[in-house]
Parts: structure tokens; sequence; C-alpha cells
């Protein structure tokens, strides 16, 4: 019961706030050119930040035995992290530093891109994150940690088109809802995409 309401209430959240701040969020200043050539708002994604950060919060504050401390506060790392670092990247992304191959000649050449900051500080807190949810020693941390980080990049990837990553997120989320029997994890995860399924 509480993935479900969780997703429903991260939909009207999400609904609801980009009602009060989606004007200003879709100005001209905010938007950017995808690779349709089309001007669409860059910013969008901290509707579904502040979604997440205060679901987690929530979910913290109502801590039971099926919804660990430690998963919910993994999820507001997640949420903000992920978020901050997406922001940066969006609103002061250079050109000519696309791809990780573009970030390091960027880097030869002394320019720090803010992919290159998006990468290393996304690697860093998929580490935080799996440190606060395995259990088996620094083996699991760089494991879990290298799959949070290879799944950022993944949604990352599918961002090239609009709504393309919440599609794939929802298949993602049905299949590990439907797997697990970890509350938390499935309630943080429906939340997301259910305040992207907002927008």
């Amino acid at each position: 019961m509480i993935v479900l309401w969780s997703g429903l209430g991260g939909l009207a959240a999400a609904a609801g706030l980009w009602r009060l701040f989606g004007t200003p969020l879709s100005s001209e200043r905010f938007c950017r050119t995808n690779f349709r050539g089309d001007l669409i708002p860059a910013t969008a994604g901290v509707v579904v930040m502040m979604v997440g950060t205060g679901g987690s919060l929530v979910l913290l504050m109502f801590a039971t035995d099926s919804v660990p401390v430690e998963v919910s506060f993994a999820g507001f790392q997640a949420a903000f992290g992920f978020g901050v670092l997406g922001l940066l990247d969006d609103l002061g992304g250079q050109a000519g530093g696309g791809g990780f191959s573009g970030h390091l000649s960027a880097l030869r050449e002394r320019r720090v891109t803010t992919g290159l900051v998006k990468l290393v500080g996304g690697g860093v807190l998929s580490l935080l994150i799996a440190g606060l949810v395995t259990n088996d020693g620094i083996i699991g941390v760089l494991r879990d940690g290298a799959l949070i980080a290879l799944a950022a990049n993944l949604a990352n990837l599918f961002d090239r088109a609009p709504g393309r990553t919440t599609k794939v997120s929802v298949l993602v989320c049905v299949g590990l809802v439907v797997a697990t029997t970890a509350a938390t994890a499935g309630a943080i995860g429906v939340l997301g995409v259910g305040a992207a399924l907002g927008l």
C-alpha cells in the first residue's frame, strides 16, 4: 500500500509544484535546445528533485522495520545529489564536452566541464549511497555503487529525448516492485517515477 500511495503522492506533488513554478522554470533563460532543435525547459528536473527529497524525508519520519532509515536516507541522497549534479550540467554545460572522451579531452586542455563534475560527483555519490544500504563490506559497496552509477548514466543517455527516461523508468520500476519485497525501495522508486509522470 505504501508503494501505491508513494506513487500517487509523487504524481500529485509534482503536478502541483509545476502549476506553481512551471512558468518561471519554462522561461527562455532556463530552456535549452534538444537534439531535435526544440527548446525545452532544462530545469523541469528540479520538481522531481523536490518531490524526491521531500518524499524521502517523509519516509524517514515514519521509519519502521519495513521502512528502514538507511534506505530512506539513501533515497534522499540520490534525489538531492543527482538532482543538483544534473541541474549544474543542464544550466552550465559547455559545448564540445559531451561524452566521456569529450570530458577527458577538455581536461587535457585544463578545462573542467560540468559533465565531468557530474561524472565524478555521481560516482562518489553512488558509493556513498551504496555504503548506506549494503551489508557486504567494501566489495558490496563497490559493486552496488557501480550499479547505481551505471543506472544513473543509462538514465542520462535516455534523457536525450523528452519523456524517454520516464517511460523506461516506469517499466524498470514496475519490474522492481514486482520482484522485490523491500517496501521502502519500491516506495522511493515509485515516488520518483510518479513525480516524473506528474510533469
